[in-house]
């Protein structure tokens, strides 16, 4: 594994995210625009062509033009909004790459581990119920006061009190 070309994602996930989401949205609107100028176009050209028996007018032939300089500006901005809305669906942000990132690792080691393997299944499945739970009972500006104020002694023992008290 390339570690560089990890943390190089890592970095830079959040940058080409907002590439993407800047992407979709001015091709999204500018597809919306050119369908809207291409219906107009071809219903003035449909509608000179009525009006002029049957020979295209001048105002018909500018019309044309119009219709079509909308229809290629449609086609391209179609193609490349689908491809930038591929990559903000597909492209994780930082959060989300260190997130795939860390349970890669995780899970790497604990499919390699040979003392992780002899963990029986029960007891992984109470460790997981059990880290559920902390995560829901524990709210975001507790950790974070607590993170900045505590040094790794106090945090460790008010990790122990809180599991003392709560098998009370």
């Amino acid at each position: 594994m390339n570690w560089y070309k990890i943390f190089y994602w890592v970095s830079v996930a959040d940058s080409v995210k907002a590439f993407f989401t800047a992407f979709c949205i001015i091709f999204s609107i500018l597809s919306c625009i050119s369908v809207i100028g291409f219906f107009i176009s071809t219903y003035y050209v449909g509608d000179s062509l009525i009006y002029s028996s049957g020979e295209p007018s001048k105002d018909s032939n500018a019309w044309a033009i119009w219709a079509k300089g909308w229809k290629r500006i449609l086609t391209i901005s179609c193609i490349i909004g689908l491809i930038s809305w591929f990559g903000f669906i597909f492209v994780p942000n930082k959060r989300d790459f260190v997130t795939i990132i860390a349970g890669g690792a995780v899970g790497n080691f604990i499919t390699k581990d040979s003392s992780a393997k002899q963990i029986p299944s029960e007891v992984m499945t109470l460790l997981r119920d059990k880290i559920r739970e902390e995560i829901r009972n524990t709210h975001v500006d507790d950790i974070k006061d607590t993170l900045e104020s505590k040094s790794k002694e106090e945090l460790i023992k008010m990790v122990k009190d809180k599991s003392t008290d709560k098998s009370h």
